[in-house]
């Protein structure tokens, strides 16, 4: 025997495990054993594998896998040949041989165990009933233990690439090299490069030499835009560029003046504002099914997917520091961010309270080692509620300010809670519903207002000096509402909000007056309006955007100048059209949408001289206020650089305390951008300023401000903090020498009117530096006070966990279609009918995820429910405890034979069931229970049927008519199984 034999030999013995594992039901005492072989062709072209033997033997106690196989191939006419005590060669009856080194020095015999390679070799191995041993011949057994190298072949040659298996799980690199190691199968791609466009792809494994071509387009968008791609409302899209495959691990986005900030999985992106990716650094942990950015001044802030903050500075992505983890394991951060200045608030939610409380965080905007990028960052304080329902925490809800030293926010339970914002500590708390609040609350002329999951808006009375709660009243947004979770935009008097409705095509836009007497105008969208909607405010009134979560994700316009109307504006089909529950983001004369689809789409938006534009959210990565320069609907671009300037304005007030010792400042209206027409002066600009954000003067038509009254109500006049107190006015860090009238803005000004103590001594500018940051000295201390009118983006939370609510239970009772199984939806039939008998529900916001994966406690759970079984089964596996939502489904199916482990003594429970394998549990099922699953049609071999390893339970239910193949003629056995797809077979079998 050859060196190169006797090597491969030791080698096959002591092989570690491949990915992937598959189940065979259980029987006394057999196992199913596969003899899968090829061609002699050297080391010339592989063609196909070939299964030689496909067999259910018996065994005695104590056998090994060697045994086994002696026994059946050696029953079957098979010779068998060892060397040095391993596996060498099989003979077929047909006088085919195949040996090590025959078809290449590292072909060779090897087997799996349940799809698994185990560590030890067959003689050592001893199978357990039920168990699938295949014995296979491959080309390359280094491949078979760590995968064929991909070959990228690319344009630039440096790039960014990302690559998802079949089931959209990422592929890491091999651990021994910077390279991707794949098996056979079908995978998909998503590459970037600095100054580069990103692109997106899918290319099949299928030679042991894969290769993927990939070239990037620089500066140009990313997307050609044809009405083939986009529908008919073409005319509207700038460019469109494709950031992410599919709505997992895909945030929302940050726009600033000059770029867009995303993250997709564990990499944040700094865009251009053509949508090319410029830069790019990875988080220290994926976001998992967060969707939340966060900014304020310089930084960036991401949620990860245990709850954690990770800041990143925007110049040049560098990490910056990373938060503590929330006391509880376990938890989701699918909240916003809400950043006041000095201070940022992170919630997380926990979907099993009995295993810990979800929490609000507060933490210091402050970097505590600017010489360390993960140093870790305590909190201020952490806000565990003990109320709450089926989930616990803090659900698409943030915090609003009230007054200048509260906050307020809503959480599962139904619970509004005032809170001090520098201790953390409970001052007022309120159950305003029977449901849960997973809105964001907006504090408005000492009110807040909130949505909840009963279908109303509620007013609730807030004392913003002390943070008291006072007296609710409570009206449904519109007839027919049977849920809310948007935060309200509050205008002039009146409230802007969404709502959803019973059934996949009902939703609700509402307008109501702010004392919530009536409804004064409703629109009925064709889908849910889950998302929190943006506006901007024109010369004559307001443009409202709300995009509604239907398969087509319509984006809506209403406006009301006095007259109320609303219509589609963004109207996405082709490869724009999914699902959305992301707020639009509006910039100067751009719109930023984006949904479901993995887009980032930039839509034509028309002009107004001046505009301030708040993105209000239920699900906004950004609270921090942030003037976006924006224009109103209507023709036109932006105008020209010789009409148009940009400032920024910020109003800073204090609190009453005649002579006594100052504490702190506070923004009345914090530091925001603005574009104004050439010409305009200070005390033009600043009447407008405090109209929009509800303040009203004195004295400012004469050119002289003696007094100012903020929305809370507080009113701050000449001397009554000293006798040298009153309001003053800087530019650019100085004070003019001239009245509010007679100053005339110029490009960049920076311009402050702010209350001082002392006017010989203060100029104003001399107490604020910058509304990025907190100033302070022995005197002084500036803090923020958000206004209503701050700016936050929106994205989604599409699910909270892979666990029993995905098809079990949700918390949330429908007795209503699912929004997103329309009737003529494929599996709208099983569906329906399996929620009718409480065997599904939907995942939350009445929503069934038809697309979502199955896993396999999943599939076993449902099949439970649908026994009606009550008896008590206990079971033991390793991986499956016992206090598992599926341990008493996973006893049941073991007991009764119809599923047993993976190997081991496992179930691997929380693993994707594939096609194949719901196949064999099904069938197992209607055995069990004497189903009907008679024939009534004649098998046809699928294009892959060499790949289905249960054959007889795929082809039983096939001649049934319970299940079909894919429109290909193929099968796919390998891949996932949707809950639509799952519920056609449970439906078909019981």
């Amino acid at each position: 025997m050859t060196n190169a034999k006797k090597h491969l030999s030791l080698l096959l013995a002591v092989v570690i495990a491949v990915l992937g594992c598959n189940f065979v039901s259980a029987a006394d005492n057999t196992v199913s054993f596969i003899l899968t072989g090829d061609s002699v062709h050297a080391e010339g072209e592989h063609s196909a594998y070939e299964t030689w033997v496909d067999t259910v033997t018996s065994f005695d106690s104590g056998d090994t896998v060697d045994t086994v196989m002696q026994k059946v191939l050696k029953d079957c006419g098979y010779d068998i040949g060892y060397s040095y005590g391993y596996l060498d060669s099989i003979t077929s009856p047909g006088a085919i041989s195949l040996g090590s080194g025959t078809n290449g020095n590292y072909s060779g015999w090897m087997y799996k165990v349940n799809d698994l390679i185990p560590d030890v070799g067959m003689s050592e191995y001893t199978p357990n009933p039920g168990d699938r041993i295949e014995v296979f011949y491959c080309d390359d057994f280094m491949a078979e233990i760590y995968g064929y190298t991909l070959t990228v072949n690319s344009s630039p040659e440096s790039i960014n690439i990302e690559i998802f298996d079949s089931l959209g799980n990422k592929v890491e690199k091999s651990p021994w090299g910077d390279y991707y190691a794949l098996i056979y199968g079908d995978y998909t791609y998503l590459a970037s490069c600095d100054g580069y466009n990103s692109v997106s792809g899918a290319f099949t494994v299928n030679t042991p030499t894969p290769t993927l071509d990939i070239t990037l387009e620089a500066v140009a968008p990313s997307t050609e835009i044809t009405t083939e791609n986009s529908g008919n409302s073409s005319s509207l899209v700038k460019w469109a560029t494709k950031l992410n495959i599919g709505w997992s691990g895909f945030s929302g986005i940050v726009v600033d003046s000059d770029y867009i900030y995303n993250v997709a999985d564990n990499k944040l992106r700094k865009l251009d504002k053509n949508g090319n990716i410029l830069l790019t650094a990875e988080t220290a942990l994926p976001i998992g099914y967060n969707y939340y950015l966060g900014e304020y001044g310089d930084n960036i802030f991401v949620q990860l997917s245990d709850g954690r903050i990770q800041a990143f500075g925007k110049d040049d992505l560098s990490s910056l520091w990373i938060s503590a983890a929330p006391t509880y394991s376990g938890l989701q951060g699918i909240s916003p961010i809400y950043c006041d200045g000095t201070n940022i608030y992170a919630a997380t939610l926990s979907t099993k309270p009995e295993n810990g409380y979800g929490s609000l965080m507060c933490m210091s905007l402050t970097d505590p080692d600017e010489s360390t990028a993960l140093e870790t960052k305590p909190f201020s304080w952490e806000f565990i509620p003990q109320e709450h329902s089926s989930y616990s925490g803090f659900y698409w809800t943030s915090v609003a300010p009230v007054g200048s030293g509260y906050i307020a926010i809503g959480s599962e339970g139904g619970y509004l809670y005032v809170l001090n914002k520098n201790t953390g500590n409970v001052v007022s708390s309120l159950k305003i519903t029977e449901g849960n609040i997973r809105s964001t609350p907006v504090c408005y002329n000492g009110y807040i207002y909130i949505t909840t999951t009963d279908g109303n808006i509620n007013r609730i009375e807030v004392n913003t000096y002390n943070g008291e709660l006072g007296t609710q009243k409570s009206l449904k947004i519109a007839e027919g509402a049977v849920s809310s979770t948007s935060k309200p935009v509050i205008y002039n008097g009146k409230i802007y909000v969404g709502a959803n409705g019973e059934g996949y095509d009902s939703g609700f836009i509402s307008v109501i007056d702010s004392e919530l007497n009536n409804v004064i105008y409703t629109y009925n969208t064709l889908g849910a309006v889950t998302a929190a909607p943006v506006y901007g405010v024109t010369d004559t009134g307001i443009n409202v955007f709300f995009a509604v979560n239907s398969s087509s994700g319509t984006l809506y316009k209403l406006t009301d100048e006095g007259e109320i109307t609303c219509n589609p504006y963004f109207d996405p089909t082709g490869d724009f059209e999914q699902y959305c529950i992301h707020t639009p983001v509006i910039d100067y004369d751009t719109l930023y949408y984006q949904n479901d689809s993995g887009y980032l789409i930039a839509l034509k938006y028309g002009n107004t001289s001046w505009e301030e534009v708040t993105e209000s959210t239920t699900q906004t990565p950004i609270e921090v206020t942030t003037k976006r320069h924006t224009s109103s609907g209507g023709g036109g671009g932006v105008g020209s650089s010789s009409s148009y300037i940009s400032i920024t304005a910020s109003v800073v007030g204090d609190n009453p305390h005649e002579e006594g010792k100052h504490t702190g400042y506070v923004y009345w209206v914090t530091k925001k951008s603005y574009t104004v027409k050439k010409g305009t002066n200070a005390s033009d600009f600043l009447e407008k300023l405090f109209s929009d954000n509800g303040i009203s003067c004195v004295g400012l038509d004469n050119g002289y401000v003696s007094s100012v009254t903020s929305a809370d109500g507080v009113t701050l006049a000449e001397f009554d903090n000293g006798k040298n107190s009153g309001w003053v006015y800087a530019v650019n860090d100085s004070q003019p020498a001239k009245a509010l009238k007679d100053y005339v803005f110029s490009s960049g000004d920076d311009f402050v009117f702010c209350y001082v103590d002392d006017y010989t001594k203060e100029t104003g500018a001399s107490k604020v530096k910058s509304s990025s940051s907190s100033y302070s000295d022995e005197e002084t201390t500036v803090t923020t006070k958000s206004t209503l009118e701050e700016t936050t983006e929106s994205t989604t939370n599409e699910n909270i966990t892979e666990d029993e609510n995905d098809i079990i239970l949700d918390g949330i009772e429908s007795n209503n279609d699912f929004d997103d199984v329309p009737p003529s939806h494929y599996a709208y039939n099983s569906i329906e009918h399996l929620r009718e008998l409480s065997i599904v529900s939907g995942m939350g916001e009445n929503n069934f995820e038809p697309s979502k994966k199955v896993t396999r406690a999943q599939l076993v759970t449902m099949l439970y429910k649908a026994s009606g079984d009550e008896g008590k089964y206990s079971f033991d596996f390793n991986d499956v405890e016992k206090d598992a939502w599926y341990f008493e489904s996973i006893s049941w199916a073991a007991e009764k034979g119809i599923v047993s482990g993976v190997g081991n003594n496992n179930f691997a429970p929380d693993r994707p069931v594939t096609r194949e394998e719901s196949a064999r549990i099904c069938f197992g099922f209607a055995k069990a229970y004497n189903k009907d699953v008679s024939s009534v049609r004649t098998y046809v071999p699928f294009g892959d049927e060499d790949d289905i390893i249960y054959k007889e339970s795929v082809q039983a239910l096939y001649e049934a008519e319970i299940i079909n193949g894919m429109p290909n003629g193929s099968f796919e056995p390998k891949s996932g199984i949707t809950r639509a797809d799952c519920a056609i077979i449970v439906d078909g079998i019981i």
